[in-house]
């Protein structure tokens, strides 16, 4: 009932059913305190608790609720280590922690939490290079540190983890209608550009640099760009989606524009 009403954009009735199915699964934990399936649909409720909360613009108690969400997660995979769900669980509520820790201005602690599902994200594409799900969260992951770095971090540094990113999207190949993954590799364009973009801004004293990031940015921004109007031609791009293409073009403008006052 939750997932139907958010996708209506009712997020307060949204909010209360997911509550509510907290309250139901807490209590099946009072009475089977061991029970993996119970304490993991209990984090998964966490988790669509932040994401609402997140939606609503209430980063700071989306912040809680991922962080319980994560608690949980630790402690599932630490009893059962091998276990490629709760390495997944954990690696996702990272980012997600990370995400709202970035929001709230706190870079460093968001880069942490990156780089430890960097981590589980990388042992799980070097166990199964062929799978594209797990190349993918991989490839996201790794965005979200080089747009972070580029904001704390040292330019080699944002270079290096930028031109990985980069990389690992060039050397995968994505069916056209794989909408799901081509949206993600759209917004992973528009991270790097957003990176290449505060390289530039950073570069006050060096002309020649500060032209070359912003060229940097456009380039991401375009590839980005190309994405999202092929989705759209093909009829596959969601609501949620639709405005992507306006808003990259203006990121586009703003290169641009910068190009020529440079």
């Amino acid at each position: 009932l939750a997932t139907v009403l958010l996708s209506t954009g009712d997020f307060e009735k949204a909010l209360e059913n997911i509550r509510r199915s907290i309250e139901i699964r807490q209590a099946l934990i009072i009475d089977f305190p061991l029970n993996a399936d119970y304490l993991r649909a209990l984090a998964v409720s966490f988790y669509w608790e932040g994401e609402t909360l997140s939606d609503m613009e209430r980063t700071r108690e989306a912040l809680g609720s991922y962080q319980k969400d994560l608690d949980i997660a630790e402690n599932l995979l630490s009893a059962d280590p091998d276990n490629e769900v709760y390495r997944g669980d954990l690696a996702y509520v990272l980012n997600r922690v990370g995400d709202m820790q970035a929001k709230l201005g706190n870079a460093a602690q968001a880069l942490a939490k990156y780089r430890r599902a960097q981590t589980l994200r990388a042992g799980d594409v070097k166990a199964d290079p062929t799978n594209l799900w797990k190349r993918s969260s991989l490839i996201g992951t790794n965005a979200k540190i080089c747009r972070t770095l580029a904001k704390t971090g040292s330019t080699e540094s944002v270079k290096i983890e930028c031109a990985i990113t980069i990389s690992l999207m060039e050397k995968t190949d994505l069916e056209p209608t794989n909408a799901a993954d081509r949206g993600l590799f759209a917004d992973t364009y528009a991270d790097i550009g957003e990176a290449y973009s505060n390289l530039a801004l950073r570069q006050k004293e060096n002309p020649n640099e500060r032209r070359k990031y912003w060229k940097m940015a456009r380039e991401m921004y375009e590839r980005s760009l190309r994405i999202w109007q092929d989705m759209q031609s093909r009829g596959i791009m969601s609501n949620a989606n639709a405005v992507k293409p306006e808003i990259i073009s203006g990121k586009i403008a703003e290169c641009d524009t910068a190009l020529n006052d440079a």
